[in-house]
């Protein structure tokens, strides 16, 4: 990898295969949420002036999601990252949920919605090693924790595709976004 962001970028990338695939389905939610979450913070933290001012606002996750909005989070990222969420409470709040598959199936809609060319393009950003092309869309007959780790993989992606475009002060993946970004500069609030 040639720049210090690449090689952090494929460090993150590192630490959350390591998550998804070490865990039981509680470890993987919420591992995977927590990743998640931290590249929705990240989106937050390059379009926030100064970008330390989300720390002091002490946003829950609904939130966090609500002003990543406002600051231009591509539509495709919004209903799969409120759906994360929900899983993420589903399992933190009650004692034997296991991943079945209602949960793949609400996951992969909720990617569906508004972002199948944006979610894979974003993987084939990500993973540009990846010599497959693979159809995320129509993987119905795996077993749904790896339908759960598949999305987890799309969504983490997305975000990541996100950060390297708002930093650059790039529209993201060719998006209208729903607010006004400056080449360069971060949103103010």
């Amino acid at each position: 990898m040639d720049t210090a962001a690449e090689q952090n970028l494929q460090a993150r990338r590192n630490a959350f295969h390591d998550t998804l695939f070490k865990e039981d389905d509680l470890g993987l939610v919420i591992r995977g949420h927590i990743h998640v979450e931290n590249e929705l913070i990240e989106f937050i933290k390059i379009r926030l002036s100064p970008p330390n001012a989300v720390d002091a606002l002490s946003l829950g996750y609904k939130e966090k999601c609500k002003l990543a909005k406002v600051l231009g989070m591509p539509r495709a990222l919004q209903a799969p990252l409120s759906y994360a969420g929900n899983l993420r409470n589903k399992f933190a709040h009650n004692l034997g949920v296991t991943i079945g598959k209602q949960e793949a199936d609400s996951f992969n809609i909720a990617l569906k919605e508004h972002g199948i060319e944006y979610f894979q393009e974003a993987y084939h950003r990500i993973y540009p090693t990846s010599t497959k092309r693979l159809n995320f869309w129509n993987a119905h007959d795996f077993e749904p924790k790896n339908r759960i780790v598949i999305s987890l993989i799309l969504l983490w992606s997305g975000l990541a595709v996100a950060n390297i475009e708002a930093r650059a002060g790039k529209r993201i993946l060719g998006e209208r976004s729903t607010a006004p970004l400056a080449p360069g500069e971060p949103q103010n609030i």
